[in-house]
């Protein structure tokens, strides 16, 4: 390509191939296309237009990214910590990033970066510059009893197969099995749409009361001695036994089934990385792919996976990352983070 002396843009590529057939005096059979190209290897250009003023650990929030581009090309938003990007009318991307709540402030303000691929393989890769502070989460010291790893040896054995005793498997659950079902979290989290398919506040479970919150770090102590510890990524609200549960928001069923100390879970996609969980649940009455309404009921309240008593384990999940549910219940929140902001740079022109 570097001797074809080709400048940068459109050129016309001539492909001519011949046979060995004695067609035409010995000459051969001829074919010859022409495809129209275009030679790019020029990288794309971006820019930050948005960024929020600061963002605190299990939290998130909202940025718009400008991309300066040539012929044919299309831009990314990548690095792993964020959502999908919408398109905004004058050229811009919009996307929900996360605040993980196991990272420190400084660890991710250094992590958080913005990819920009064109179409003929260019790349650019930006850091982006955000103003993260910590957080301290509550923290309550549990004393485990016989009695309780008697139960959960009982209910949930068949998660930890080769352990050789209560304790062994309680703690098992309680670290690979979250381990793992955290992966499958971020794994689920790939599969959103690239538009809103949800409005206004979200909704949450009808006359309920609250009794955990997010990010609640618990250590667990047997006969005097810590043995485990755990955070709790979303909100407890317990109703009468076997509540209904209604969809928080309009969207599409991606997960339906059994995910460990989860239990029975559900998770529908909003669109834009963002998506509810519900877990816990006695039953399910809808299934992968399902496009719900907001209200429209998808389950009942149960116990199952970890937990002990009817209640709804209800998430909010960017990018596959837990992040506190209570911000997106409150509709001035909401207007004011979200919806207005969004509405302000889809109608830039």
């Amino acid at each position: 390509m570097k001797d074809a002396n080709l400048r940068e843009g459109a050129f016309e590529l001539e492909i001519r191939a011949t046979d060995g057939s004695l067609a035409g005096f010995g000459q051969g059979n001829t074919r010859t296309v022409q495809l129209p190209m275009r030679l790019d290897t020029q990288p794309p250009r971006i820019s930050v237009k948005t960024l929020p003023p600061n963002v605190r650990p299990g939290r998130h929030r909202r940025g718009a990214l400008h991309g300066r581009q040539g012929h044919n090309k299309q831009r990314r938003a990548g690095g792993g910590l964020f959502g999908a990007r919408l398109p905004a009318k004058d050229g811009s991307y919009i996307c929900f990033f996360p605040f993980p709540y196991t990272m420190t402030a400084r660890d991710y303000k250094n992590s958080v970066e913005i990819t920009a691929t064109d179409l003929a393989g260019n790349v650019t890769k930006s850091h982006l510059t955000v103003m993260s502070f910590e957080r301290v989460f509550k923290s309550d010291s549990i004393e485990v009893s016989d009695n309780f790893l008697l139960a959960v040896e009982s209910k949930l054995r068949d998660l930890a197969p080769d352990a050789a005793n209560p304790l062994e498997c309680y703690l098992y659950i309680n670290n690979q099995v979250r381990s793992g079902n955290v992966q499958a979290l971020r794994e689920i989290g790939h599969d959103t749409a690239s538009a809103m398919l949800w409005s206004g506040v979200f909704e949450r479970l009808p006359r309920s009361a609250p009794r955990a919150g997010f990010g609640d770090h618990r250590f667990f102590n047997y006969q005097g001695k810590q043995v485990g510890e755990s955070y709790h990524l979303g909100f407890d609200l317990a109703s009468v036994r076997n509540a209904e549960v209604p969809a928080a928001n309009s969207g599409r069923v991606v997960f339906c089934g059994n995910l460990g100390i989860y239990g029975n879970l559900i998770v529908i996609d909003h669109g834009l990385g963002l998506m509810s969980l519900y877990s816990h649940l006695n039953d399910q009455l809808v299934k992968v792919g399902d496009v719900v309404q907001k209200g429209q009921i998808i389950a009942h309240t149960g116990s199952t996976g970890l937990a002990f008593g009817d209640h709804l384990h209800f998430g909010i999940l960017v990018g596959g990352v837990e992040v506190t549910p209570l911000e997106w219940l409150d509709p001035k929140w909401i207007r004011d983070n979200i919806t207005g902001r969004l509405d302000a740079s889809m109608t830039q022109q």
